[in-house]
């Protein structure tokens, strides 16, 4: 059984395939209780608002 959970906040602002984009606070919680969050967020020249 799996179970898909929402990342949160995300970028409400900024769409992507009409999906909110994720930002450097965005995090998902897994499904063993644990928190999934960006380290690096890898992409440094486009600016999420």
């Amino acid at each position: 059984m799996s179970r898909l959970n929402p990342w949160v906040p995300g970028a409400p602002n900024v769409l992507l395939g009409n999906m909110p984009t994720l930002d450097n606070t965005s995090m998902n919680m897994c499904m063993w209780a644990g928190v999934i969050t960006f380290v690096t967020p890898g992409e440094f020249t486009v600016m999420v608002p």
